[in-house]
């Protein structure tokens, strides 16, 4: 089973591009990325097919957010940028990238597709706690009051606490719809020690004691190999031609 080396775990970081978008960035260009649900892409390129449903280009872009995380490159150090943008090895680099990010993606509509199979659906209840969980969540690690995320907010044109809860539960409807699929099937057809999770903890040296992670560890755990198990069982596609030829970014112009 492979485990991606993370920091900071799934179930607890849902809302971190919501926060970059809406609070941290007040990017236009951040905004501008997050397109309405069920837009088709603007270039219907088509990478991989899992199960008979497609997955463009586009997609695996967004997921990677190549551009925006490139015009901060470009920003912070330029020489690099170039290096990436210009060089064979850059250029490797670059595609081998947005290839994993494509395996990601892949995992994430087999839950996708496994949470609709099950029927999971969110209730208004769930939608509620998960926005108060988010909210909490920010006023903690951005030191703001809520009085500091409406006035942030108001800045982008939203409103009230309301509007924003419901653009948050639009934007990450189908993330909250796997994070329901493995609360309420994949810890009970995966079974994840505590063993295993201390394993992992020592293995990324959390900087937390164990306790206070450890249900996150195995929720973790229990996706990673969920993830595993659906893509043994799917007939996934991946046109590596297609890949190879759409898939390194091209250079973003500065503003």
């Amino acid at each position: 089973m492979e485990i991606r080396r993370r920091l900071i775990l799934v179930k607890k970081v849902i809302i971190l591009p919501i926060i970059s978008i809406f609070i941290l960035t007040f990017s236009v260009v951040g905004i501008a990325q997050m397109a309405p649900e069920g837009m088709a892409p603007q270039e219907e390129v088509v990478v991989a097919n899992i199960d008979g449903e497609e997955v463009y280009m586009q997609e695996v872009e967004q997921m990677a957010n190549i551009q925006m995380l490139m015009m901060e490159l470009q920003q912070s150090n330029p020489e690099f940028a170039e290096f990436l943008f210009t060089s064979p090895e850059g250029q490797d680099f670059m595609t081998a990238y947005n290839r994993k990010q494509l395996d990601n993606l892949i995992g994430q509509k087999l839950l996708e597709q496994e949470a609709e199979k099950e029927d999971i659906s969110l209730s208004e209840e769930y939608k509620n706690r998960f926005f108060e969980e988010q909210l909490e969540m920010i006023k903690e690690q951005q030191g703001m009051s809520e009085e500091d995320i409406l006035e942030a907010l108001a800045q982008q044109g939203i409103e009230s606490m309301d509007e924003f809860k419901d653009m948050m539960i639009q934007e990450q409807g189908d993330q909250l719809l796997v994070r329901k699929l493995i609360e309420e099937v994949g810890v009970d057809k995966i079974e994840i020690s505590e063993e295993e999770a201390r394993d992992f903890y020592e293995e990324q040296q959390i900087q937390v004691e164990f306790e206070q992670v450890k249900d996150d560890i195995m929720f973790e755990l229990a996706q990673e190999e969920y993830i595993a198990e659906l893509k043994e069982e799917a007939d996934i596609e991946v046109n590596e031609e297609e890949f190879e030829t759409t898939g390194v970014p091209e250079q973003p112009v500065m503003p």
